[in-house]
């Protein structure tokens, strides 16, 4: 996984050195001077952390953190404020804030921040290929008209709210079907 970070602030100082900081532990860092800029970025790249200050000339960072929610919902943005009030960070946690910093920032703090994201991140997605690796291990497979009907009347079952009593011989694949009409129900 790439570890893409995009940073937008209107400060010339913050934006570096952030950037430095972050890049000495390993991560691929853009930097942008305003929100406009940022959400071009968004666009057409992908980013896994957005780090985003409150108060930018043209468009602030509560908008552009609107706006880059829509773009981009997977992103973990952090907001950075050297002005911020409880009730900034309030509405921007609503918003889908993952954070709210305040400057000066804490460069300990900041890198623990982005290295539990990443981590979070990383186990979602192994979660995921686990899940998709026990998924195609345990599917019904074959093309005998027997196996076609009940895969026909499975498809016809899953989706009701009906109960289902599945019966056969021990080895005969119950536990196979179960779990077909499960994963194609309404009840995931």
């Amino acid at each position: 996984m790439k570890k893409q970070i995009l940073i937008a602030d209107d400060s010339q100082n913050i934006r570096l050195s952030m950037k430095a900081l972050l890049e000495d532990d390993g991560y691929c860092v853009t930097i942008c001077e305003n929100g406009e800029s940022a959400l071009e970025r968004l666009t057409t790249q992908v980013f896994s952390v957005l780090f985003l200050d409150v108060m930018m000339p043209g468009i602030d960072g509560i908008e552009t953190l609107k706006r880059a929610k829509k773009i981009q919902p997977d992103c973990e943005i952090i907001m950075i404020s050297g002005h911020a009030s409880l009730e900034t960070a309030v509405q921007a946690t609503r918003l889908g804030a993952h954070n709210f910093f305040e400057k000066p920032l804490r460069p300990e703090k900041l890198l623990l921040t982005v290295a539990d994201i990443f981590d979070r991140l990383s186990m979602a997605a192994e979660l995921q290929k686990l899940q998709q690796l026990v998924s195609s291990e345990q599917q019904m497979i074959g093309t005998a008209p027997v196996l076609q009907q009940l895969q026909a009347q499975i498809t016809t079952i899953a989706p009701t709210d009906s109960r289902v009593f599945i019966f056969g011989e021990n080895g005969s694949g119950k536990e196979l079907v179960a779990r077909e009409i499960h994963q194609q129900s309404n009840r995931l």
